[in-house]
């Protein structure tokens, strides 16, 4: 009689080890968001890098040529030496426009060569 008072669970519960892909998401769902946002912002800010350094060296000043642009935390990084501000600027305006979105850094020295 006491056997029919005793609650069965209706369904068979699934020990932890077997389903390592699902303790995964169930300890943090937000860790594998983050991690993929994160890529995916690492390989836009490469592109804008790639695409900056590419607009810089066909805007028919040699000098800008050889400025720097790096992908960082920050944004995207304009670093070197350029001969005057007007090409400061000029790199900045490039930058800014081929970036779109992505933060730009406008580390350039104006230095006389």
């Amino acid at each position: 009689m006491h056997e029919a008072l005793r609650i069965r669970p209706r369904h068979k519960s699934t020990p932890a080890s077997a389903t390592p892909a699902l303790d995964f998401h169930r300890s943090n769902p937000l860790e594998r968001r983050d991690s993929d946002h994160q890529a995916i912002n690492r390989n836009r800010l490469q592109l804008a890098s790639e695409n900056v350094k590419a607009t810089l060296e066909s805007l028919g000043y040699p000098v800008l040529g050889s400025v720097s642009c790096a992908a960082a935390q920050e944004g995207l990084v304009l670093s070197g030496a350029v001969p005057s501000y007007y090409l400061k600027q000029m790199a900045q305006v490039a930058a800014l426009r081929v970036a779109g979105s992505v933060r730009v850094v406008n580390r350039l020295i104006v230095t006389s060569f």
